[in-house]
């Protein structure tokens, strides 16, 4: 009975730091320090097109999650599932060693309106580029590109988390927590035409619709 414990609990300390050392291996991955991993492509089977999930089937994000890693599991692919937020909570995954093309086409398969490439090919520059689009009328777009990652520890949203120490944020656009006063400021400012205005017209980008449509339905406080 000693003996069946003890090997029960090696087997746990053994489990905890092999994820232990895996998320570490992530970590560095995405700041551009392993070696072997030239690409990452970060992407999500849930909440499509931008939906905060209030109108999906209850079990439509965990099929679509799952069905997602049957694919990348069918391919080959090397992967490691994350958590987020992106307007609301969702589950991503951090997919190495896969092409811009390749990323773009689970985007569509998986009816994602955008996707997150990072490139590592070109030396020590690493290039994290927003793949988006408002619907798939017309190929994903490169969006914005940058070379850096920012600590998204006190962030709200918009947020990728790897560890319960590490949550990242690539500043694609601008504050989250700016954007909220930038909201609330405008509602003084602006009626509720204007702002179902600026959710269509060109000129503003598609986190700043989301942002307004946000308002107007009531989800931003």
């Amino acid at each position: 009975m000693y003996d069946k414990l003890k090997n029960i609990i090696s087997e746990a300390v053994r489990d905890a730091v092999n994820e232990t050392s895996r998320r570490q291996k992530v970590q560095q991955a995405i700041q551009g320090k392993k070696r072997r991993v030239k690409t990452i492509g970060i992407i999500s089977a849930q909440n499509p097109m931008g939906s905060d999930g209030s109108e999906l089937p209850s079990d439509y994000n965990k099929r679509s999650h799952e069905e997602l890693l049957d694919v990348l599991k069918n391919g080959q692919y090397r992967f490691y599932v994350t958590d987020g937020m992106y307007g609301s909570p969702e589950r991503s995954v951090m997919v190495f060693n896969i092409s811009r093309d390749e990323l773009i086409k689970l985007a569509y398969a998986f009816n994602q309106e955008s996707a997150i490439f990072v490139d590592m090919t070109n030396g020590d520059d690493v290039s994290y580029q927003y793949w988006g689009g408002d619907d798939h009328n017309s190929p994903l777009k490169l969006q914005r590109e940058e070379h850096e990652i920012v600590d998204a520890t006190n962030d709200r949203d918009f947020y990728t988390k790897i560890s319960r120490k590490f949550k990242f944020r690539i500043p694609f656009f601008e504050c989250v927590e700016s954007y909220y006063d930038l909201i609330e400021a405008r509602t003084s400012q602006y009626d509720v035409d204007r702002l179902i205005t600026e959710c269509v017209e060109p000129g503003w980008s598609g986190k700043h619709r989301y942002f307004c449509r946000g308002k107007l339905h009531g989800k931003l406080r």
